[in-house]
């Protein structure tokens, strides 16, 4: 199983793909909506591509993120011919994968810091970390896609105060989370950043779907 992030054979990758779709980086930035700045850093070497640019470019050069996420560095061994999965569903199949990886105890802390963030939430503190810090984390991570928008979307409805007081917490434990970065996915694990809050993000949607049942 390869853990190491390879930024010389990703900047191959995409600049190949950038020649071949006659785009220029400020020509991609406009498709994808990622900052050309990071774009330039990305296929430079000077940042790592997190799940969502992987994805944004993947999209905007016409290739399976599959293949953008195996020039990352990591081996993907199950495909699902004729269907792309989504970033939830390719991180739990990546991380199942490998043997250093136990799913119950990873899930359990994050379960543990999510509780732990949604009683922070409920604070004056939690509620300012939120508004002080939530937009400032989004523009040093660029990128675009349902990841952000759906955290975009929670944190307006956290802001206007949308929802009852257990909806709050819950999109308020998911902003934290985001926030502080705390991860329980080990990064030597994955090659893209991001893992613990997509799948925050996911576990709150579900949560929210059911207090509407």
């Amino acid at each position: 199983m390869i853990t190491i992030y390879n930024y010389e054979n990703l900047r191959k990758v995409l600049t190949e793909l950038m020649e071949s779709n006659k785009l220029s980086m400020r020509k991609l930035s406009k498709r994808t909506g990622i900052d050309t700045a990071t774009i330039s850093k990305i296929v430079n070497g000077k940042r790592k591509a997190n799940l969502n640019h992987l994805y944004k470019f993947a999209e905007s050069l016409h290739v399976s993120v599959t293949s953008l996420l195996e020039a990352t560095g990591y081996e993907i061994k199950t495909k699902i011919p004729g269907a792309e999965q989504g970033p939830v569903d390719l991180i739990r199949e990546f991380l199942k994968s490998s043997p250093e990886y136990d799913e119950t105890l990873t899930m359990k802390l994050i379960e543990k810091r999510k509780a732990e963030y949604e009683n922070y939430s409920l604070t004056h503190e939690g509620k300012q970390t939120i508004f002080n810090n939530f937009k400032n984390k989004l523009n040093n991570i660029g990128g675009k896609g349902s990841f952000i928008q759906h955290l975009e979307m929670m944190f307006e409805r956290f802001r206007q105060k949308k929802g009852t007081k257990k909806e709050l917490t819950l999109m308020g434990s998911a902003l934290l989370y985001f926030i502080f970065t705390m991860d329980a996915v080990p990064d030597y694990l994955f090659p893209v950043g991001y893992l613990d809050d997509a799948l925050v993000v996911q576990m709150v949607l579900q949560s929210l779907s059911a207090e509407k049942i």
